[in-house]
Parts: structure tokens; sequence; C-alpha cells
């Protein structure tokens, strides 16, 4: 019982993000229980006409034990059995299914009926099962309800008492026949909107959390530019001194391996410099070109290596994918530039059509063979990046005449 009630107190924290009661699945549980409760002390009080309570202990145990089952759900029986729920695809029928809320409207009704139909101490128990539709369905959900409940209870009353003399008393009309029928439309239009409201503010969770992850981001970039990224540098620069100074004093051999430990600290700064950028916010401040050109300028400043750009026509609209996806592409073509090819000028050109975007980049550096690429690493996994892109990638190089990397890419419809 005890670990029972811990799991309760548990998943009453963890469902829906720590909402607790303000779960919508929470909020209608409890809102029926004490309308339970309220049928309860009319029962035991003895508050309405006798034929009214006839039935009352019978139908408490039936509506309780229905509570019962809805109040363990989510905390127990989910949990426990979500793998053969899923797995049977009973899931969306246990959660997303507007059959098991019309069931429970005319449960309730039914419920209705049996207690007298008119003066029912269960009015109120029946009045919140229009909660569950109008919190999953939102406006749509509340009409449809509201009405589909106003018109079924009439005629349950109607076909309880002696017809539509149920609904006169002393030659007037009862108070209550104004007042039941509008009832279910103020509750559920209530639950409506509670339920929009709470998907905005957890919209608005979701945003502050994305936000905060994202400064933490920022505080972690600027702390590497200001700590790793300026020793390398300076490494770079003190390795190239020491290059340079061999070479004046006749040492060859101690220059070579001087040189090439500058390429391997320039591309680990270059590589250190691009996992400091989050490609997210970047890509959205403004045209694929601008961004672009904030990676060349940091590409040349890194590598030394000069880098010619030429763009045409005009940019279509990207998906975000497809953005970062030519950004990484790009990316790792320079990265080959600067630890692979020993190139000496880098040109790129990025062109822009209606139905295509077209981008090329091109070394003057040593090649390779394309064949001998491997699969998954490097410029071996840039082909399968370019078709998930929904393009094609090309990269033609021989060994000593540099290499070429063309990438052309159909525009998708943006999510």
């Amino acid at each position: 019982m005890g670990s029972l009630l811990q799991n309760l107190r548990k998943r009453w924290h963890e469902e829906q993000a720590g909402e607790g009661f303000l779960n919508p699945i929470y909020f209608w549980v409890g809102v029926r229980w004490i309308t339970w409760i309220i049928s309860l002390g009319i029962i035991l009080a003895a508050a309405a006409p006798p034929e009214n309570l006839q039935n009352g202990p019978l139908l408490l145990t039936l509506t309780g034990v229905q509570l019962l089952v809805m109040t363990l759900y989510l905390p127990v029986v989910r949990p426990r059995y979500r793998p053969i729920l899923e797995r049977t695809g009973l899931i969306r029928w246990c959660e997303d299914n507007p059959v098991l809320a019309a069931t429970d409207i005319g449960f309730s009704l039914v419920v209705v009926y049996f207690s007298g139909g008119w003066n029912s101490p269960f009015y109120e128990f029946a009045l919140t099962s229009v909660l569950a539709p109008s919190l999953k369905y939102g406006l749509r959900g509340a009409t449809l309800a509201s009405f589909g409940f106003s018109a079924a209870y009439l005629a349950v009353v109607s076909a309880a008492g002696p017809g539509v003399e149920s609904f006169y008393e002393d030659g007037r009309l009862v108070g209550g026949l104004i007042s039941a029928p509008i009832n279910p439309f103020m509750v559920a239009y209530f639950s409506a909107f509670l339920s929009e409201l709470m998907n905005r503010l957890s919209q608005e969770k979701a945003r502050v959390r994305q936000l905060a992850a994202q400064e933490e981001r920022n505080r972690l970039a600027r702390d590497m530019h200001d700590g790793v990224a300026q020793t390398l540098f300076m490494l770079t620069l003190s390795l190239e001194a020491c290059a340079e100074i061999a070479g004046r004093q006749g040492s060859e051999k101690l220059k070579t391996r001087l040189e090439g430990l500058v390429g391997v600290s320039r591309q680990a700064l270059w590589e250190i410099r691009n996992s400091m950028y989050d490609l997210g916010p970047l890509l959205e401040e403004g045209p694929l070109s601008q961004t672009l050109d904030r990676l060349f300028r940091e590409f040349q400043t890194v590598s030394q290596i000069p880098v010619e750009v030429s763009y045409s026509g005009d940019e279509p609209v990207l998906s975000k994918e497809q953005r970062v996806g030519v950004y990484r592409i790009l990316q790792e073509s320079l990265a080959n530039a600067c630890k692979h090819s020993r190139a000496c000028r880098v040109r790129v050109e990025l062109g822009f059509g209606p139905d295509r975007v077209r981008l090329v980049v091109e070394d003057d550096g040593q090649g390779f063979e394309p064949a001998s690429v491997s699969r998954g690493r490097g410029l071996g996994n840039l082909a399968s990046r370019a078709h998930e892109l929904g393009g094609e990638l090309e990269i033609r190089s021989h060994p000593g005449e540099g290499t070429r990397i063309e990438l052309v890419l159909n525009p998708m419809p943006l999510n």
C-alpha cells in the first residue's frame, strides 16, 4: 500500500511536466470524485425524494468503481501495461477515442435514469462527464458534448418520470428546466478554455526551457572561445614561428614536422570553433548566404586559406533541416580542404533557382581517389546526408588535381 501511494505521488508530479492537479486528466478525475462525494452526501442525508434514493447504494458502488479505475489508470495501469497496450494498438484506443467519452456520458445518464431522473442525487456527477471531451478535443468537443448531454438528459428525465409532465410542477415549468440544459455548456466551455490555457502554458514552459538551454550553450561557447580556442590559436602562431626559425637555420626535417603540426592545430581550432555554435537560432536569423559568409570568414581566419565565393539567383524558402544540411555539407567540404587536401585556394559557388539549390566547393589541393573514402566518416557520409535532404551529391577528385564537391537540392516544403 505504501509503494502504491508513493507511486501515485510520483506520477502526480511527473505527469504533464510536473503540472500535478493542473494536468487536465487529474483535474477531470478530481472534479468527478468531488461530485461523487456530493452524491454520497445527498444519499446519506436523504436530501432527495424517496424515489430518487431507492437505488442509491448500488449506483454509488458502480460509479465509485468506475472512478477508481480512472484514477489508477495513469499512475498504475498505464506504466505497467504500456508495452502491451502499445504492441496491441490499444494505447491509442484507451487515450484518444471519442467513443470512450461518449460511453462515459451515456453511463452517467443511465445512472441518472435509475436514480429517478429529475432531482437525481447523481446530476452533478453526470454533468461532469462533459469534462473529458472538452479537455481533450477543445471547443469542438465541448460543443458536441454539451448539445448531446443536454438533449439526452431531457430525454432521460422524461423517460424516468411521467413523460413531459416531469417538467411541470403545479402547472408551471420547474425552474431547473431552464438551468439544466445550460449547465453542460458552462462546464464544457470552461473546461475547453482551461485546456487551451494549459496547452499554451506548456508551450511557454518548453520555450523557456529552450531559451535557458540556449543561454547555457552560449555561455559554454564563450568559455571555450576565451579558453581552449585562444590557447590553440596562440599555439598555432608559436608553431608557425618555430617552423620559420627552423627553415632559416636549415632544419628542413624539423620545419616539415612543425608545418604538419601547424595544420593539425589549425584543424583542431577550426573544429572547436564550429562546435561552439548552435545552428538552430543561427540559421533562423536571416538568409542562408549571410550565415555562410560567417563560416567563410571563420574558415579563412583559422586556416589562412583564401575562399572565393559567388552567389547567384534569389534564395528560395528552405526548411530548417535543409538549411542546416547545406551548412554541414559545406562545413565538411571546407574541413577536407583544410585537413587533407593541403589546398592553397578554395572556390565556392552557391546558385539559387526556383526549384533547386546548387552548391559547388572546389579546391586546388592534392586530391584523392573517391573510391577510397570510407562510408560513415567525413566526406563519406555527405552523400547519405544529401539524400536525406532530398538532393544528390557528387564528389570528383583525382590525386594531384584537387577536389570538386557538388550538391543539388530540391527545396522541400516547410513543416
